[in-house]
C-alpha cells in the first residue's frame, strides 16, 4: 500500500522518484505510515497527501479543516473512547448519513460498529494519519476539559456549603486526585508549615512541623504565585516533606499556595499524576481560587456569628 500511494504520487507530479525513494528509506528506519514521513518531510502537504489517500481508496478525503470544525454533537454520537481506539472521527451529519474520517477507509468492520452504535448509514472519508491523529487529541482534550469543569463545579458546590476550615480542606485534597497521584495540605504557621492531612502515600506524619527554610519546595510555593515544580530530594540533603510524607519513592513534586488576601495560608503538595504539565497548573490554580473563595467565606460567616451572638461552640 505504502508503495502504492508513493508511485500515485509520483505519476500525478506531487512527488519526484528521489524523494519518494528519501521518504521510504525513512519509514524503513522509523516505521509508520509512507504519508506521515512524506509531510515530515515536507515532499507533501495534507491537502495533497488526502487527495492521493482519496484516489487510491476510492472515497472523499476530508480535510483538516472539516475536522476542527465538527459541531459537537456530531462528535458525541461516537464515544470518544471508541473513536480513540478505532482511529475514526464523525465530522458531518446530511442525509446521506453519518460522515466519518478514517485512516483506512476499507476498515468495514469500525464502519459496521459505528453504524450499529448510531442508527446512522456511515459514509466513510479518509484522512492523513497526522491529521486524524491531531483531531482525535484535540477530541481528548475538550472531553478532558468538560471532564474538569463537571468536576470543579461539583467541587464549588461542595465547598458553598463547607461550615468550617477542615470541610474545605477536605474537599480540596479530594478534588486534586486527577491531576495529583498523590497529596498532602499543610497549614502555614508563621515561617512554618504544619502537615494537615495527606492522601496516597504511606503512612505520614500529620501535625509535622517543617521550617520554611529547610525545604525548597514549600518555600519556593510560598515565594511564587503559581504552581511550582522540584524534583526531591534537592542535591544531596534530605527533603523534610517526604520524611513527614512517609518517605516516598524520590520524584517530581509539584506545589501551590493558596493565598488570602495575598498571603499564603495554606500549601498543596504533591506529585502529578500526567505528563500534561499545562493541565496539572490549570487545574491547580482553579482548585486553589476556589479553595481562597471558600476559607474566606468560612471566616466571614465566624464573623457574622460572632458579630450577632450566636456562635455555638467553636469548629474547625
Amino acid at each position: 500500500m505504502a508503495r502504492m500511494l508513493g508511485e500515485l504520487l509520483v505519476a500525478s507530479g506531487r512527488l519526484t522518484e528521489d524523494q519518494l525513494a528519501e521518504a521510504l528509506r525513512t519509514q524503513s528506519l522509523f516505521g509508520g505510515p509512507l504519508g506521515a514521513h512524506l509531510m515530515q518531510l515536507g515532499f507533501v502537504d495534507d491537502t495533497g497527501l488526502a487527495e492521493a489517500l482519496a484516489e487510491l481508496h476510492g472515497v472523499a478525503p476530508v480535510t483538516r479543516a472539516e475536522l476542527a470544525e465538527a459541531p459537537p454533537d456530531v462528535l458525541a454520537l461516537v464515544p470518544a473512547a471508541f473513536a480513540r481506539r478505532h482511529r475514526v472521527l464523525p465530522f458531518r451529519r446530511d442525509e446521506e448519513g453519518l460522515h466519518v474520517a478514517l485512516e483506512n477507509p476499507g476498515d468495514s468492520l469500525a464502519l459496521k460498529e459505528v453504524s450499529a452504535i448510531t442508527g446512522l448509514p456511515v459514509v466513510p472519508h479518509v484522512a492523513p494519519e497526522a491529521v486524524l491523529r491531531q483531531a482525535l487529541a484535540a477530541l481528548e482534550r475538550r472531553g478532558r476539559s468538560e471532564e474538569d469543569d463537571s468536576r470543579l463545579a461539583r467541587l464549588g458546590q461542595r465547598l458553598a456549603r463547607a461550615e468550617t476550615r477542615d470541610d474545605v480542606l477536605e474537599a480540596v485534597l479530594e478534588a486534586t486526585a486527577p491531576v495529583l497521584a498523590s497529596a498532602g495540605l499543610f497549614l502555614l504557621r508563621g515561617s512554618t508549615a504544619l502537615l494537615w492531612s495527606a492522601r496516597g502515600f504511606g503512612r505520614v506524619e500529620t501535625g509535622r512541623s517543617i521550617p520554611l527554610d529547610g525545604d525548597e519546595l514549600l518555600a519556593a510555593a510560598v515565594r511564587e504565585e503559581g504552581p511550582v515544580e522540584r524534583t526531591l530530594p534537592v542535591g544531596d540533603r534530605g527533603s523534610p516533606v517526604l520524611e513527614a510524607l512517609g518517605s516516598p519513592s524520590a520524584g517530581r513534586f509539584v506545589a501551590l499556595a493558596v493565598r488570602l488576601n495575598g498571603r499564603a495560608v495554606v500549601l498543596l503538595a504533591g506529585t502529578p499524576s500526567e505528563a500534561d504539565r499545562t493541565r496539572v497548573d490549570e487545574d491547580l490554580r482553579r482548585i486553589a481560587k476556589l479553595a481562597a473563595l471558600a476559607l474566606e467565606s468560612v471566616i466571614l460567616r465566624r464573623k457574622i456569628l460572632a458579630e450577632s451572638g450566636a456562635v455555638g461552640p467553636a469548629r474547625r
